[in-house]
């Protein structure tokens, strides 16, 4: 939430309302589920708590691969793969365009 630029008197007013409505104690309910005998069947998923409302994520897959038989550097990497990669990047956007409405 700290990252959250505030631009105006409207965007802090919204920032505000998501410190309020996004607590860690909201995280912590799904956390301690998880660890209960009840849940030793949900593995392996991907889980995001926002307010009041759990949301389930689809598996993440590859999109893209590059190898090299020699393996790589760190400066390979930024030479090579990161610019050869980059085409197929997801725009990360705003999260307003992935959660159009203020936390339940």
């Amino acid at each position: 939430i700290a990252s959250i630029p505030v631009k105006d008197e409207a965007s802090a007013a919204r920032v505000e309302r998501i410190k309020q409505s996004m607590r860690a104690d909201q995280v912590a309910q799904l956390a301690i589920a998880l660890c209960a005998d009840g849940a030793k069947d949900t593995t392996g998923q991907i889980f995001a708590v926002r307010g009041n409302e759990v949301f389930l994520f689809n598996q993440p897959r590859p999109t893209r691969a590059l190898g090299r038989l020699d393996g790589w550097t760190p400066q390979t990497l930024i030479d090579q793969a990161l610019p050869a990669l980059r085409a197929s990047y997801t725009d990360v956007g705003a999260s307003a365009s992935v959660f159009p409405y203020d936390p339940v």
